[in-house]
């Protein structure tokens, strides 16, 4: 197969301005599910030998991202306030961020330390509260 794609340049940014001009916000380990599944409404009534749903609105849990810890990212992220442009960009070439897709949303981030043992790396999780629809898109 020929259109596998690793997660080499997967990157966590975040925009401001009008256009928005992303910058990166901290390096990820990993990310979440970009999307969230729509709720079912049960219409199931007494007549009906199976239950019946109809589709509800889309909910979007909570992003987490784990971060290796460091203090100054960490700080970064404690200052980080109000409503955020969020753009998860997956490939980079060129000086552009998203060749291989992008995804954008709104969002309020939150940040901890996550606790840790013996031997192991110190990290902290980055999570996003959605608060918009998550938009597809592609850096060309």
């Amino acid at each position: 197969m020929a259109n596998e794609i690793s997660t080499i340049n997967t990157y966590l940014m975040t925009g401001t301005g009008t256009p928005l001009a992303y910058t990166s916000l901290v390096a990820i380990k990993d990310y979440p599910d970009l999307g969230g599944d729509v709720d079912e409404i049960e219409v199931t009534d007494l007549t009906d030998l199976r239950r019946r749903y109809i589709a509800g609105i889309k909910n979007n849990d909570k992003m987490e991202f784990t971060c290796n810890y460091n203090y100054s990212d960490y700080n970064t992220l404690v200052g980080t306030t109000g409503l955020q442009h969020i753009r998860v960009a997956f490939g980079y070439s060129n000086s552009k961020y998203g060749t291989d897709g992008y995804f954008d949303f709104d969002g309020f981030i939150n940040v901890r330390v996550t606790g840790k043992g013996v031997n192991e790396a110190r990290e902290m999780i980055v999570s996003v509260i959605v608060n918009s629809d998550i938009t597809a898109g592609q850096a060309s």
